[in-house]
């Protein structure tokens, strides 16, 4: 009975030495995996796996500086009307909720904590910014379209502005042919001014006006006075520096 008693627990010590988890002297647990210290990512034309030292950066903090130079910050289509049902399809109020939403996400976002790649996170908040007073602006106008003399805008493309807050209908047809006729001009669509003199003699021909000279006219007009951060070769070069290894696999 001794014997057996013995055997059980010399059985159950062992078993519990081997269930246990070796602790280092810190008192960090090292069973387990390993942590990742890799990461896939991709510019369109190649495809790359990067080794990272743990040690120096994170998992999160890579894929975030990733997405900071590569993607940006930006609301993408439908923020605007491009037709008319787009009109009551945006408003302000669901805007500024998705640009504080948006705003705050990508500022908590930690990236590696550099001077090159915290001045790009601070180009790509400028172009945010911008891009959100512009379409804010935007929205504005279609209810009426004398905020765009009063706003921070109020100085360029006027071409669009002056003739989109007059009464003058006439003022506002004939900008709106000579946008359509450079249109057309430029067009591969033969149908395109028939396309156009459908809105033109429709009802809703007012509505069709401001899409072209508001949307298109006005709000690309401002947009192409922003300096806008382009994806170049030295961010890829940069980003490759942050890893021990990259491996690449490029389109034909």
């Amino acid at each position: 009975m001794r014997y057996l008693i013995r055997f059980i627990v010399l059985v159950f010590g062992l078993t519990s030495f081997i269930s246990c988890k070796s602790v280092k002297d810190d008192g960090q647990a090292t069973l387990g995996p390993p942590p990742s210290n890799s990461l896939k990512f991709s510019t369109g034309i190649c495809e790359y796996t990067g080794v990272f030292d743990t040690t120096q950066y994170s998992l999160t903090q890579l894929e975030n500086t990733f997405n900071s130079w590569f993607r940006g910050l930006q609301f993408g289509y439908g923020e605007v009307p491009y037709d008319l049902e787009g009109i009551d399809a945006v408003d302000t109020i669901q805007l500024d909720k998705k640009y504080n939403s948006m705003r705050t996400a990508f500022l908590q976002a930690e990236i590696v904590n550099d001077p090159f790649w915290n001045d790009i996170k601070e180009q790509r908040l400028n172009e945010f910014e911008n891009e959100y007073n512009l379409t804010r602006l935007t929205i504005i106008a279609y209810g009426d379209p004398s905020k765009l003399l009063a706003g921070m805008y109020s100085g360029i493309c006027t071409e669009f502005s002056i003739p989109l807050a007059s009464n003058d209908s006439s003022q506002l047809v004939t900008l709106w042919k000579k946008v359509n006729q450079k249109e057309f001009d430029e067009s591969a669509d033969s149908k395109y001014w028939e396309k156009f003199e459908r809105k033109l003699n429709s009802k809703e021909w007012l509505l069709h006006a401001k899409i072209d000279l508001i949307t298109y006219g006005w709000h690309n007009c401002v947009n192409d006075t922003f300096e806008h951060l382009s994806v170049n070769q030295k961010m890829l070069d940069e980003y490759k520096k942050l890893f021990k290894t990259v491996t690449e696999v490029c389109q034909d």
